[in-house]
């Protein structure tokens, strides 16, 4: 019972709120959230998502998920999870890299960002551009004595220390999850399309690679084919 309750509650979870300055000289209210589930091995690993659905319980669930699918590999992670209750869409360019950079300081300054420590990455409506925000503001700020400091994310542009196919890799797992699947026909009536994000541009040509015929993809927000 106590190890339940352990795995179901996880270790920390942060909200953090903070004004940004809109384009149109007002200010709005955001709200994040990042929880670590485990720190049996670290740092914790998982995304940042940028979503109106994010909520204390999505990221906490989320975080534990990333807990169970580091150790099933084998990955030395622990989990974590974190999120921003904003629609990406409705921000200017600017608009974003102020609430990013804001939101990354924030986690920063609580010990929820850091390599070694906690390792975000992008997940649904981030991508290579917050990721580069998140790490050169870790690097100008609390980690500027850190010679690893770039390290406190993954998912960064190739040009400043990312690593090929890593945008194309969550589509491309869907794609081996979906061959395998389809020779299980006891599991084929809970099959659906990827959930969206990335998985709706790489997943569809991993699977056209592979000669498989993909019927469509829901709604996401990744970036266009």
């Amino acid at each position: 019972k106590q190890w339940y309750q352990r795995r179901v509650h996880g270790a920390h979870v942060l909200e953090v709120n903070f004004p940004v300055l809109r384009d149109d000289g007002n200010y709005e209210m955001i709200t994040g959230y990042r929880a670590q589930h485990s720190h049996h091995r670290s740092p914790c690993k998982g995304g940042i998502r940028y979503s109106m659905d994010v909520c204390a319980d999505e990221v906490k669930v989320l975080s534990a998920l990333m807990t169970y699918k580091c150790a099933c590999v084998d990955v030395p992670f622990g989990g974590g999870k974190a999120g921003l209750r904003i629609n990406p869409k409705e921000y200017s360019e600017n608009e974003l890299e102020k609430i990013t950079r804001r939101f990354a300081l924030e986690l920063a300054k609580k010990g929820f960002l850091g390599p070694s420590i906690d390792v975000p990455a992008p997940d649904m409506g981030t991508g290579e551009r917050e990721m580069a925000w998140i790490a050169d503001t870790y690097a100008n700020t609390v980690g500027y004595t850190n010679m690893n400091a770039s390290a406190c994310v993954t998912g960064k542009p190739i040009n400043q220390g990312g690593i090929h196919g890593r945008t194309s890799a969550t589509g491309r797992v869907s794609s081996m999850a979906w061959t395998t699947s389809l020779q299980r026909p006891s599991i084929w009536p809970w099959l659906a399309s990827p959930q969206g994000g990335w998985q709706d541009l790489y997943c569809p040509r991993a699977l056209v690679m592979l000669a498989c015929i993909h019927a469509g993809t829901s709604p996401g927000q990744g970036p266009p084919a």
